[in-house]
């Protein structure tokens, strides 16, 4: 199960409130480690519950207003709390304490949703209101504490995974036809979409407020890209300076405490490491033992005299956390990402909290930069542009004079698992088309739901709206089974730094940024490119170039810290075999049993690369026989 909170709220007071909610908020408690904490109204109307590592908060909750008028159940940390802090005792606001939780009542109490609004940090909340029955719920600008709820017979439940919602409602789970489409085709449902019907996912930026009289929706933050429309070109130095203050203050707010890095090979963990003086945490290294991302992360903190520690991802990593992906996950995790749940109990034992360098979409804000600003102006970028595209199976990128255009332009940029064409051959001909439909409709309603935005706002909306699950939300949902994170990149005043610089020069600045903080750091080579981060396009290209030869006269060096394409061969082939070729799985009316045996086989005999689509396809199957039929859960009971 999942930390989190759980709710159940019933204005009718029905006397089973009390068992619905324990049936809820007991599920989440069988993981060993977690602390559970509950209350339920006398009235019976109200129930709330929190499931947590007891990390960030220790208090006991749900905690109660002075007057007692008021009881919050609160997950996550607000960054800026000892800013907040201060700023309410400026202001004589009483606070209960100076924890997370008594930030943000306070800071409700004294500005009402506003006051929470201006809370910069990573939380979700469920604030009950005695004397006005009222229930608000809300979380983060970027939803990076995952919740679900749904609405059943005149009664609200949220919890942290699907599965609890379910249990609260004591229903049997359908199957949400075009979430499910959107995980196979992007790996991640599009707007609120689950897997399930008529359970949502709570959206980031929003309040929910539930009264005797009904329930409404407060959006209060819209992602808005304004680069392009900036008033006066500002030098690149002034860009950096002010860049250097945020990413320092984003990193100084995030390592506090007790924590350790995860090191790659890449540019952003470094980022981290330039920004603080501080030696005495622990840099953490997991993949295969040849791949570069654990030689390159040794020898940077060797230089900079940190402790390394090196976790060797198991060979059979696609296999052993195959079902526990599916149970965390619930169909919206694919199985290509099982690494995620490998060695996080010895995470949180070197450190109870990790400092992730993942930039996501919010720093680099990729789904914007490669779909509008890719604009090659040599000849040398133009070809290394088409190649890529072709390899990919993508149509070079273009204008967009429509609505219609630009949701095609990401389709062609975001459809990763399951393109149209492997849709056609895999899965049953009305669900392949279904899925297809769904996706190009839905993708258009995402890109078109907000008038008058230029196409650049739409594109920053929509990756910041929907990419961010795939890489933030699911991630840190699967983390945090075990230790807490904290992502500097995701600060508010970062990110809205990031929103507001033109797309050319973001796509520079983290490199010039480390090149000027930490030289000596972007020296080092990084996995990707083979080179450092410093050189310009031409050596890049070289060093792209040797690396695809490398590739060539050596097939065996492992140069990810993971290579699932080789495992779905190797160490992990009877598994998928097994589940995708099984004939309850080829006959089960979703799956065309000659296209995705003829897919299996371009994989396994090395024709084809298609470990992510059958990773997808494997998690599909699975999380079927789980939520739908029931096989897994009784053969495992069994």
């Amino acid at each position: 199960r999942m930390p989190g909170l759980n709710v159940a709220l019933d204005h009718h007071a029905r006397p089973d409130l009390r068992l619905r909610f324990q049936a809820l908020h007991a599920a989440a408690q069988l993981k060993r480690g977690y602390r559970a904490e509950s209350w339920v109204e006398p009235e019976g109307r109200v129930a709330l519950g929190r499931v947590d590592l007891g990390i960030f908060n220790q208090a006991p909750q749900p905690l109660v207003s002075r007057d007692g008028r008021y009881r919050l159940v609160f997950q996550g940390e607000v960054f800026d709390r000892p800013e907040r802090v201060a700023a309410l005792a400026a202001r004589g606001v009483p606070l209960t304490g100076d924890d997370n939780p008594d930030v943000l009542l306070a800071a409700y109490l004294a500005d009402g949703e506003e006051g929470i609004e201006r809370l910069n940090g990573s939380f979700f909340f469920a604030l009950w209101d005695a004397e006005g029955a009222t229930l608000l719920v809300g979380g983060d600008r970027h939803a990076t504490r995952p919740h679900f709820y749904g609405f059943h017979q005149g009664r609200f439940y949220l919890s942290p995974m699907v599965a609890g919602v379910l249990e609260g409602r004591g229903d049997r789970p359908a199957m949400c036809v075009e979430g499910m489409a959107e995980f196979l085709a992007l790996e991640h449902p599009l707007a609120d979409r689950t897997t399930f019907t008529d359970i949502k996912a709570f959206p980031g930026g929003a309040f929910l407020t539930i009264t005797p009289v009904g329930a409404r929706w407060r959006t209060y933050w819209e992602p808005a890209y304004h680069g392009p429309n900036e008033p006066g070109p500002r030098p690149i130095h002034m860009w950096l300076d002010e860049a250097t203050h945020l990413y320092g203050q984003a990193v100084r707010r995030a390592l506090v405490g007790d924590v350790s890095v995860p090191l790659s090979g890449g540019t952003d963990s470094r980022t981290i490491l330039a920004f603080t003086d501080r030696r005495d945490f622990p840099v953490v290294t997991f993949g295969a033992e040849a791949s570069d991302d654990v030689q390159i992360a040794r020898q940077v903190a060797a230089h900079l005299g940190l402790g390394h520690e090196f976790m060797p991802l198991e060979a059979d990593y696609l296999v052993r956390n195959a079902r526990d992906v599916v149970a965390y996950g619930e169909g919206m995790v694919s199985l290509y990402h099982a690494h995620s749940l490998s060695g996080l109990d010895r995470l949180r034992a070197i450190a109870p909290v990790s400092v992730k360098g993942m930039t996501a979409e919010f720093v680099r804000l990729e789904s914007v930069d490669n779909i509008l600003a890719e604009q090659p102006r040599t000849k040398l970028e133009k070809l290394s542009v088409y190649a890529r595209h072709a390899r990919d199976g993508r149509r070079p990128l273009a204008a967009t004079p429509t609505d219609a255009a630009l949701a095609a332009q990401i389709a062609s940029v975001t459809w990763s698992n399951l393109t149209p064409a492997l849709a056609r051959e895999a899965l049953a001909p009305d669900l392949a088309e279904a899925m297809i439909a769904a996706v190009e409709r839905n993708m258009l309603v995402e890109i078109a739901r907000t008038p008058g935005w230029s196409p650049e706002d739409r594109v920053a909306a929509y990756g910041l709206r929907n990419r961010q699950r795939r890489f933030t939300q699911m991630g840190l949902k699967l983390a945090g089974t075990a230790h807490e994170c904290r992502k500097p990149f995701d600060d508010y005043d970062l990110v809205d730094f990031c929103l507001g610089m033109p797309s050319a020069t973001r796509r520079k600045l983290l490199d010039r940024l480390l090149c000027q903080t930490a030289p000596e750091l972007a020296a080092f080579r990084r996995t990707g490119s083979g080179t450092a981060i410093s050189a310009g396009f031409p050596a890049r290209a070289a060093a792209f170039g040797r690396k695809e030869l490398k590739k060539l006269l050596r097939p065996g060096r492992v140069q990810s810290f993971a290579d699932p394409q080789a495992l779905l061969r190797t160490a992990a082939r009877t598994f998928y075999e097994d589940v995708l070729l099984d004939p309850a799985t080829l006959h089960n009316g979703f799956f065309n049993p000659t296209g995705l045996q003829a897919m299996v086989a371009r994989h396994m005999t090395g024709h084809a690369d298609l470990a992510g689509p059958l990773c997808a396809l494997a998690t599909f199957e699975l999380w079927r026989r789980r939520y739908l039929v029931g096989t897994e859960r009784q053969a495992q009971a069994g």
